[in-house]
């Protein structure tokens, strides 16, 4: 076999080497012109998307709770001030009126509960009323006046709770709801 890239004459060519080496002599294997490497795997690219994943949601669960007691931290003095007023001015409402109460011949008062910013009133309309024309804005000017000239009740809008007000047909099994603030009484 010829030489492929012959040496220029007068340099060193292992080939030409090779040729001319004595045959009895013991000859070095030859060598390999690249190292053997295992096959390449791709690293798995999957453990490291869910550390990831698991570090952002890590990382997000401690901001959005940051925030949120923060939020709770510079509210709180004044929600709880307003709720305590909210759970009193209900508690007040139970210890005056033994619930449920009938109001008229189809209306009755069934409940009465402290919410977040407001005391909400319940109230049950017997099935044999025709509840069909009954809307929030009726129930509301129904209402108007008085939730508004109550003194107790005028004293818990002037403080910034809200009067809701929901009725229940049981004609229909549906609910109107309506609310008074301190705005709907002037």
């Amino acid at each position: 076999m010829q030489d492929p890239w012959p040496a220029p004459p007068g340099q060193y060519s292992p080939a030409a080497a090779w040729a001319t080496a004595p045959t009895g002599l013991p000859q070095p294997a030859p060598r390999a012109y690249a190292q053997s490497y295992p096959p390449y795997t791709p690293p798995n690219r999957t453990k490291h998307v869910w550390q990831i994943l698991a570090l952002a949601g890590a990382i997000l669960l401690v901001v959005v709770g940051s925030a949120f007691g923060w939020a709770a931290i510079g509210a709180s003095a004044a929600d709880r001030a307003q709720q305590a007023e909210i759970r009193d001015a209900v508690e007040k409402i139970k210890g005056e009126r033994q619930l449920p109460i009938a109001v008229d011949k189809v209306t009755t008062w069934t409940s009465v509960r402290a919410e977040h910013d407001a005391v909400h009133f319940y109230y049950d309309v017997d099935a044999s009323f025709d509840s069909s024309d009954v809307t929030s804005s009726t129930i509301h000017t129904s209402l108007r006046s008085p939730a508004c000239s109550l003194s107790a009740e005028q004293e818990v809008l002037e403080d910034g709770i809200e009067l809701r007000f929901t009725y229940r047909f049981n004609d229909a099994d549906r609910r109107v709801t309506t609310t008074f603030d301190q705005d709907d009484c002037r």
